[in-house]
């Protein structure tokens, strides 16, 4: 059964109350006082029965805590994730901060963070959910360089998964100055499985997109020792075909 949040806020409460009384670092009561806040925000997130508000009403406060529970995420990561700290240890404090944003839908994934040296410097890029009942979930990636010992956000990916889950691979890059993400999602209200797949650079400046198929039914992708092989349903011609692509320096290019 799934914890409801409100339960979840008691559990952190109590959590910082026990840190506070310890004395324990201050990155860990950094990390609970954020956890703290965003489960608050989440808790006031809107569901669609709520009589009393219109169904644009809904969307503009779904998106108002939306952009509320981001702001906390980057201030979260500018003012306490070091640019030392490793890709390990930065996913699992994004994870903790984000525990009640954990999505439940098949093909998508809890939080993930991954650090790099690039062209412009040390970076960070982090991938993750704002869960929003029943269907409405908003997945971003946003990319964060180093200055100054801090990170600081440079840019997103912006609205290319909203109405779709999102997972992401690892799929690696051919030039050391840049970081690859290869990222795909089931759209949430179409009747069948409709799937959409990005493949984004990040400089640890801005994000480029690389590769943006249109979308495909019944799909499976799958990483190959050099590139990708995307398998879906033709519909029209009700088939299950398979495209093989490889990875150049310049993206994905197709050769089956």
């Amino acid at each position: 059964m799934i914890q409801p949040r409100r339960t979840l806020f008691v559990i952190l409460a109590l959590s910082v109350t026990v840190l506070v009384k310890n004395a324990q670092p201050s990155a860990q009561q950094a990390d609970t006082n954020t956890a703290i806040r965003i489960a608050a925000l989440s808790d006031l997130l809107p569901q669609e029965d709520v009589a009393a508000l219109r169904t644009d009403d809904l969307e503009k406060e779904r998106d108002k805590i939306t952009s509320q529970i981001r702001a906390e995420v980057a201030r979260f990561i500018e003012s306490s994730v070091q640019p030392s700290e490793t890709s390990e240890a930065a996913q699992k404090r994004l994870r903790f901060v984000l525990a009640t944003q954990v999505p439940g839908f098949e093909y998508s994934d809890p939080p993930t963070a991954r650090m790099a040296n690039l062209r412009h410097g040390r970076a960070l890029v982090v991938a993750y959910t704002v869960v929003r009942p029943p269907h409405f979930d908003s997945a971003l990636i946003s990319g964060f360089r180093e200055d100054a010992g801090r990170f600081h956000l440079a840019a997103t990916t912006g609205s290319d998964f909203d109405g779709y889950t999102m997972f992401t691979l690892d799929l690696p890059s051919p030039s050391r100055d840049l970081m690859w993400v290869l990222a795909g999602g089931r759209e949430f209200t179409f009747n069948g499985s409709k799937f959409r797949f990005r493949l984004y650079s990040f400089d640890g400046d801005e994000f480029r997109t690389l590769w943006n198929p249109d979308d495909v039914f019944d799909a499976t992708i799958r990483i190959l020792p050099d590139g990708i092989a995307l398998s879906h349903r033709v519909r029209e011609r009700q088939e299950t075909v398979t495209e093989q692509y490889q990875v150049t320096a310049n993206g994905l290019f197709r050769v089956r």
